[in-house]
């Protein structure tokens, strides 16, 4: 009687651990399958500011200006606070300056323009105060 028992107890412990195993492999596919069915995107927001001789660079802008934080078009106001995801989606990462486009930024990811609607260049000129 006990070599049954140990048995039994054997084979229950066998089909405890197969479960736990194929729960296991079952998450891990569903993981990969969220994974591959996943899509990430990227929501950019532009800083504008504007020169003032007497108080220099400053987020005081003129009523036909940008917004201060708009499109890259600067056609709509895009503030940090206002993107809000859709429903079921979440944030990869907080928020954080992008300044990896070497020659068309300068060290801060600034541009510079005599004004909003002219060229830009990574660094500020005598042309541009």
């Amino acid at each position: 009687p006990d070599v049954f028992a140990r048995e039994e107890e054997d084979l229950c412990r066998a089909i405890a651990l197969s479960l736990e195993e194929s729960k296991r492999e079952e998450n891990r596919r569903r993981k990969l399958e969220n994974e591959r069915n996943s899509i990430s995107r990227m929501i950019e927001t532009y800083e504008n500011q504007r020169y003032y001789p007497l108080s220099g660079w400053n987020d005081e802008l003129l009523p036909t200006d940008r917004y201060q934080w708009s499109t890259k078009d600067g056609k709509a106001q895009r503030r940090l606070k206002d993107v809000k995801l859709p429903e079921g989606w979440q944030w990869v990462s907080d928020w954080k300056a992008h300044v990896d486009t070497p020659g068309s930024t300068d060290n801060h990811g600034w541009e510079y323009a005599v004004d909003f609607q002219f060229d830009y260049y990574p660094a500020p000129s005598s042309g541009h105060f």
